[in-house]
């Protein structure tokens, strides 16, 4: 069922990101940058 291995996959890649934003987030404190970037 490729649409929802598609999705899992897309998940998969959001979750990571989500992970690396929070770690920015704490390692930097500096939100405002963040949104700019983000």
């Amino acid at each position: 069922m490729p649409i929802l291995e598609s999705k899992n996959a897309s998940w998969a890649r959001t979750k990571s990101f989500n992970q690396t934003h929070d770690l920015l987030i704490q390692s930097t404190n500096d939100y405002t940058v963040l949104n700019i970037t983000w």
